[in-house]
C-alpha cells in the first residue's frame, strides 16, 4: 500500500527515531512502533505520536531534552560535578546576535559590579560613554534589577531614566506556544528540503536506498525471487523487473523520477519534452526524454547501464575530484559500468546489448 505524502512522511520520521534507539532494539521499536501508529487517524496524533517516539529513542540512549525546548544533552557519566553539568547544558551553537546579546549581559553584570563596589575615577567617564545605547541602558537596568540590588538601581536611575518595562522580569510563552512555533519553524525549513529530495533524490539525503525518505513519496514496485513482473507507470513508461527487483516511480504535473532500490529493471520511457525522467540509482543521477535502458546494481555503489534505444546523459557525480566535471552522454548501443571511484563506457554490438536484456525471455 502507497500511503499518501503526509502518512508517509510521518511513518518515515517513526521508523529514523526507532533507528536512533540502540542497534539491538531498533528491529522491535520499529515494528511496534509503525503497528501503534496505524492505529491514529487524525494527522495531529500520527504527528504527535511520531515526535514522541524520537523523544522516547533518544531516552532509551541516555538523552533527554532540557527544559523550556533546549537541545537535547547526554546524562551525565558518575563523577561528574553539578558545575560541570551547569557548563556541560550551556554548551550550544549560537547565532551571532545570541553571541552579542551575552556579551552585552556579561558586561552589563560586570558594571553592575562596579557600581557596588563603587567606580574608580577612570570609570565613570567609560560608564557614561557605555550608557549612550539605549539597548545598553535597558541591559544594565535589566541586570540590577535580576540581581535584587535595590541601591544600585536606585543610582542607575539618577544617571539616566528607567523604563519601568526594563525591570519587569520577562514574560514566558507558554509551552503550546513556544511548540507550534518550532512545528512552524521545522515545516519551513523542510519545504525546500522536500521538494528538491522530491525532484532529484539523493541530492539532499545522500544515496537514495531502501527505506529512504523517496519510497514514502513514491509508488513502490517490488517482486520476489521467482518471478519477472511487467509494469506500466501512468505517465507511459514501461518497466520490466527481473527478480528479486525493487523500483520506486513518482509522477508530477512537470517531471518524472524512478529510483532503482535493488535489482535489475529495464525501462522504456516515452517521448515528453517538457516532462524529463530522471533516474537515480544509488548515488548517481540519470536522465533522458525519450530512451530505453537496462539497468543492473551489482553492488552497493556499483552498476551497469546498457542503453538499447535512445540516449541518456549521466550527471556528474558529487564525489568527483574534477573542479567543473562534464555530464557523459550516452547513445544506443552503449554501456557503462560504475563503480567506487572509476567509471567504463564503451560500444556494444546488437548481439552483446541483446544479451544484456536476455532474461527477459527467461
Amino acid at each position: 500500500m502507497n500511503p499518501g505524502w503526509a502518512g508517509g512522511a510521518i511513518a518515515w520520521i517513526v521508523q529514523r527515531a526507532a533507528h536512533l534507539a540502540p542497534r539491538d532494539l531498533c528491529p522491535r521499536l520499529e515494528e511496534e512502533w509503525l503497528a501503534d501508529l496505524s492505529a491514529y487517524a487524525d494527522p495531529m496524533q500520527r504527528l504527535r505520536f511520531a515526535l514522541g517516539c524520537c523523544w522516547a529513542a533518544l531516552s532509551v540512549r541516555g538523552e533527554t531534552f532540557a527544559a523550556g525546548g533546549a537541545s537535547p544533552r547526554r546524562a551525565m557519566p558518575a563523577g561528574t560535578t553539578s558545575d560541570d553539568q551547569t557548563r556541560c547544558r550551556k554548551l550550544a551553537i549560537k547565532l551571532p546576535f545570541a553571541r552579542r546579546r551575552d556579551r552585552l549581559r556579561e558586561e552589563a553584570l560586570a558594571w553592575v559590579a562596579r557600581l557596588r563596589r563603587g567606580l574608580r575615577a577612570e570609570e565613570g567617564s567609560e560608564l557614561r560613554e557605555w550608557l549612550k545605547r539605549r539597548s545598553h541602558r535597558a541591559r544594565i537596568a535589566r541586570a540590577a534589577a535580576e540581581s535584587d540590588s535595590a541601591e544600585t538601581l536606585a543610582l542607575l536611575s539618577g544617571i539616566f531614566s528607567v523604563d519601568p518595562e526594563w525591570v519587569e522580569p520577562p514574560r514566558r510563552r507558554s509551552g503550546v506556544i513556544s511548540g507550534g512555533a518550532a512545528l512552524v519553524a521545522l515545516f519551513i525549513a523542510a519545504v525546500p528540503l522536500v521538494l528538491t529530495h522530491h525532484y532529484m533524490p539523493g541530492v539532499i539525503l545522500g544515496a537514495a536506498r531502501e527505506g529512504s525518505f523517496m519510497e514514502t513519496m513514491g509508488t513502490v514496485y517490488a517482486n520476489g525471487r521467482h518471478a519477472l513482473r511487467r509494469v506500466d507507470a501512468a505517465d507511459g513508461t514501461r518497466i520490466v523487473m527481473n527478480r528479486g527487483s525493487r523500483v520506486v516511480v513518482l509522477d508530477s504535473q512537470y517531471s518524472r523520477s524512478a529510483l532503482l532500490v535493488r535489482g535489475e529493471a529495464t525501462f522504456t520511457v516515452p517521448h515528453q519534452p517538457l516532462r524529463p525522467f530522471d533516474l537515480t540509482v544509488g548515488d548517481r543521477h540519470f536522465n533522458t526524454s525519450e530512451a530505453t535502458f537496462d539497468v543492473r546494481l551489482t553492488g552497493r555503489d556499483a552498476m551497469e547501464i546498457t542503453v538499447l534505444d535512445g540516449t541518456m546523459t549521466l550527471l556528474p557525480s558529487r564525489a568527483s575530484s574534477i573542479v567543473d566535471p562534464l555530464p557523459t552522454v550516452l547513445r544506443a548501443p552503449e554501456a557503462i559500468d560504475i563503480g567506487p571511484g572509476n567509471e567504463s563506457a564503451r560500444t556494444l554490438s546488437e548481439l552483446e546489448a541483446q544479451a544484456r536484456i536476455g532474461w527477459h525471455r527467461e
